[in-house]
This record gives structure tokens, C-alpha cells and sequence, in this order.
């Protein structure tokens, strides 16, 4: 793609007592995205939101000093983003990153994922430009069920290896 990679963390905001329910996203360079919706419907006072913001920046912050380690944010205005994931089971996350991400102005927005939900563009709505999927099953349950191994990498080793990417040492990343 001769595109220049970076990483954007985010941190789910999940509704106090309901960690699958988000109702928001905090993403690197301050970008942001709250399901109204949600909160309110959820009821969840401000001292509660407050409490997951804090402690979900926090993190944020923490892993961007592990990813980026020192690194400036790549400036995303005007630009096409693409986000990319192992798989799509939960439309509320990508969603709200691709929502929160608008607020930086990109040119367009490209979700590329190897297996979604069939209604997945459907679903992602105004939040993305374009959707590409490798395999959209009618079937799909969850993503890791098209996976021979779905273990989570270890933070040290995603660093390694985004800063291994980055700085040119690693032509593909697997």
C-alpha cells in the first residue's frame, strides 16, 4: 500500500457493571466518541463516567508510552485511515473508534477485517468510508471461531514488533 503505519490506542468505555456494553471510546491524540444513547439509557451518573474515563486514560496513556515510545502520532487529517482488526464480533467498538476518529477530519475511512458479520457494513453505517472483509459468513458467531489459534499477543511483544515495523527492520508484519 506504500501507506505509512502507526498505531492508534483506544480504550473501550464500558458501562459501569456491564463490561460488554460500551459507551464510548478514548483514542490516541485526544480523539473521542460517547454513545449518548447508552448513557442515558444505561442511567450512568457522571461520577460513574467520570471514574471509567479517568481510569481508562490512564491505561491509554500507559500504552501509548509502550507503543509509541516517544513516537508523535501521525497526523491523520486529510488522510485515508485504514483500521484493521482480527475480526469483528462487537459492531459498538470499531464503530465508535471509526466515530471518534472522524473528529480528526481523514479524508475517508477504511475498515479492513478477514471475517465479520455478513450485515457488517450495514451495521458500521456513517462511521466508515468503505468496508472490506475477506470471508462475511452467514453463520458468524464470533471471530474466533475462523482462527486456528486466537490467543492474545503480549503487550511487550506488540510493541517489539510495531516498533520493529516502523522503523523498517520487518518488510511485513505477520
Amino acid at each position: 500500500l506504500q501507506a505509512i503505519l502507526d498505531v492508534a490506542v483506544f480504550r473501550k468505555l464500558a458501562v459501569p457493571g456491564q463490561p460488554h456494553l460500551t459507551m464510548g471510546v478514548i483514542v490516541s491524540g485526544g480523539a473521542r466518541y460517547l454513545n449518548k444513547e447508552v448513557i442515558n439509557q444505561t442511567r450512568v451518573t457522571r461520577k460513574q463516567f467520570d471514574t471509567v474515563f479517568n481510569s481508562e486514560i490512564m491505561e491509554l496513556q500507559r500504552r501509548e508510552r509502550l507503543y509509541r515510545v516517544n513516537r508523535e502520532l501521525t497526523d491523520i487529517s486529510y488522510a485515508t485511515v485504514m483500521l484493521v482488526d482480527d475480526g469483528m464480533t462487537s459492531i459498538d467498538t470499531i464503530y465508535s473508534v471509526a466515530m471518534a476518529l472522524r473528529a480528526k477530519h481523514p479524508k475517508r475511512i477504511v475498515a479492513a477485517l478477514p471475517v465479520a458479520p455478513i450485515d457488517a457494513a450495514v451495521r458500521l453505517g456513517e462511521a466508515v468510508d468503505d468496508f472490506e472483509c475477506v470471508y462475511s459468513p452467514a453463520d458468524f458467531q464470533s471471530a474466533d471461531q475462523y482462527y486456528k489459534s486466537f490467543d492474545e499477543v503480549e503487550e511487550k511483544t506488540a510493541g517489539e514488533l510495531y516498533l520493529r515495523v516502523v522503523s523498517g527492520q520487518v518488510a511485513h508484519a505477520r
